[in-house]
Order: C-alpha cells, then sequence, then structure tokens
C-alpha cells in the first residue's frame, strides 16, 4: 500500500509541475514533450510523468502525437471559440437555474465583494490575482445552480481558458470592462430582471471571446509569437509600454 501511495503521490507532484509549465507558457503552444525528456529535465521517473501526461491530456492542455509524445494544445481561434461558446452556455444555465432556485441578498453580497477583488487586482496590476479574483465569481455562478455536473463541466473549461486569459496582457483594460459588465448584471439580479442579467452575462462572455479573437489576429502569428507573451507576463508589461 505504501508504494502504491508513493506512486499516487509522485503522479500527482509531476501533474501538477507540468500543469504549471504550460499554463505560464513556460512550455509553449505547440511544444513537443516525452516522458523520457521530461525525466531528465525534472528528474523523476518515466511512469509518473506518463500518468501526468496522460492526465493533461483528457484535460485537454495536451494532444498525443504519436511516437513523438505529446504537443502541447495550441492556442487558435477555433479553441477560443469552441471554449466560450461553451462557458456561455454552462454559465447561462447555471444563473437561470440558481435564479429559479431564489438567490438571496447575502449572494449577492457575495458576488459583489467577490467583482470589488477583481477591479482592486487590476488595480495593482496583479494579474494573476485577476484571473483568479475572476474566475471566483464565474464559478461561484456554476456553484450557487447547485448542478454538480455543471460544475464538472466548467471546472475542465476553467482549465483550459486559464491559458487563453493570459492574452489579457496584450489588452489590460478588459479587466476593468469585465468588473462593469459583473456589476450590471449583479443590479439586474437584484432587481429581479433575470432576463436581463442573463443578456449582460451573454454579451460579456461573448465580447470576452471576440476581444481574444481580436489579440489573436493581432498579435499572434505564429507559435514563437507567445515567447512575446510570456516576457510581457515576465516583466508584467503590456504591449503599449513594451512598445515606447
Amino acid at each position: 500500500m505504501e508504494i502504491v501511495k508513493k506512486d499516487s503521490s509522485l503522479s500527482a507532484a509531476a501533474y501538477e509541475e507540468l500543469k504549471r509549465r504550460i499554463l505560464s507558457l513556460e512550455l509553449m503552444p505547440g511544444d513537443i514533450v516525452s516522458d523520457f525528456s521530461l525525466s531528465q529535465e525534472i528528474g523523476m521517473s518515466r511512469t509518473p510523468i506518463r500518468e501526468a501526461l496522460i492526465q493533461l491530456k483528457s484535460d485537454g492542455l495536451l494532444i498525443e502525437k504519436n511516437r513523438r509524445g505529446y504537443e502541447v494544445r495550441r492556442i487558435t481561434p477555433e479553441d477560443v471559440i469552441d471554449l466560450f461558446d461553451a462557458r456561455d452556455g454552462i454559465e447561462r444555465t447555471a444563473l437561470e437555474i440558481a435564479a429559479e432556485k431564489g438567490m438571496t441578498e447575502a449572494v449577492l453580497v457575495e458576488l459583489s465583494e467577490m467583482n470589488d477583488k477583481i477591479l482592486s487586482a487590476s488595480m495593482a496590476g496583479d494579474y494573476d490575482k485577476v484571473f483568479d479574483r475572476d474566475s471566483d465569481l464565474h464559478s461561484y455562478i456554476i456553484k450557487i445552480s447547485g448542478n454538480t455536473r455543471l460544475q464538472d463541466y466548467y471546472a475542465s473549461i476553467l482549465l483550459q481558458l486559464r491559458r487563453m486569459r493570459l492574452l489579457t496582457y496584450f489588452r489590460k483594460d478588459l479587466p476593468k470592462a469585465a468588473y462593469h459588465d459583473h456589476l450590471q448584471m449583479i443590479e439586474m439580479i437584484r432587481k429581479d430582471d433575470i432576463n436581463g442579467a442573463l443578456d449582460i452575462l451573454h454579451t460579456h462572455i461573448i465580447g470576452t471571446r471576440d476581444d481574444y479573437l481580436t489579440i489573436i489576429k493581432e498579435n499572434i502569428k505564429s507559435d514563437r509569437d507567445f515567447a512575446v507573451l510570456r516576457y510581457l507576463m515576465t516583466h508584467n508589461l503590456n504591449l503599449a509600454s513594451s512598445d515606447k
């Protein structure tokens, strides 16, 4: 039993490390990885790394490439559309269910406080925290629906969206815009105008999708351009300031 527990722990550690590298763009979209090369880099045996790679493939972050190993999934316009459209459907369904069950003032206060934290993180220039707080707010909408399947589906989508949200480094005005969208949605819920809240949520999600599509079109011409994005992240810059 101790051996099984140790192997499981190693697999979990390998998974977390590789996930961190993918989400931070340390492993770039399009990079090819294998259990052999990674075992040498990380200093871990190939078995737990192989198990981690299988899990990351299941998460949608890797694509199997026959005998070459795995490819870090590219961030393409098609993926942006698919993920945001799926997100839109899940979040609006969750909000409808939550509204039918009844949303208390305590829930609205919680949403407002989460939204304030997004604005505070944006003003402080802490974009990792912006992503976390924004995820908290949208995940909370799913949670209050009480639908565990929606929560599971959303968790999978959220993991893949995490990398896409790094595109915000090209447009740092987006978090403040999101804050105002959330504010309007919460106000509509408070007025018991659920259709209005659903419309705002839909416009917010699809608007963000379209913003990311524009960013990709203007800034990502090849996989190598993600190195620019990683530089912006590392130095906490936006595109305009890096050009000065």
